[in-house]
């Protein structure tokens, strides 16, 4: 029996490679890669009463983001890790006072393989203590950007039996 035209210029079964193509896309989607992923673009800190609401931006290219953690003044206080790279914001709650301390917030993405980007550090401290409460509001400019969400039923992380619901 003959060989067809495109068995023979694809060097083998096209469509055996093509499935096999797929399926290493969607392990690649589900599992995640090794490359690292980048920073959060604009990150923002807003003073509230006891603490700040942080606002960041997807990085340029997010396909390998799952998720963020936020930490406080040092790389090994971990003060929120979040696991949806929909959410991008996250309160902290900081001491107030007549002179409210200024701590460091840094914000970084990470893979499902652990990988994490680096940290966009900011400055930060709440307001002084008043009679009158002021909640921040959502910055200028980041409700007109999509979510950059995925299928989170496709993600899971290691050591999780079951993918995020």
């Amino acid at each position: 029996m003959a060989k067809s035209l495109v068995t023979t210029l694809a060097g083998g079964n096209y469509m055996a490679r093509a499935v096999e193509k797929a399926n290493v896309t969607n392990l690649t989607r589900v599992s995640g890669t090794a490359s690292l992923p980048e920073a959060p673009r604009d990150v923002q800190v807003q003073p509230a009463a006891g603490g700040v609401l942080v606002s960041w931006k997807l990085p340029v290219n997010h396909d390998n983001v799952a998720g963020w953690r936020v930490y406080l003044n040092t790389e090994s206080n971990l003060a929120a890790q979040i696991r949806d790279k929909g959410t991008r914001q996250q309160f902290i709650p900081l001491s107030s006072g007549a002179t409210p301390p200024t701590s460091n917030i840094m914000v970084s993405a990470f893979t499902t393989l652990g990988r994490e980007s680096a940290k966009v550090v900011k400055p930060a401290a709440a307001l002084t203590q008043s009679s009158t409460t002021i909640v921040p509001t959502v910055p200028p400019g980041y409700t007109e950007e999509a979510a950059g969400g995925a299928n989170r039923s496709l993600i899971r992380f290691p050591g999780e039996l079951q993918y995020v619901h």
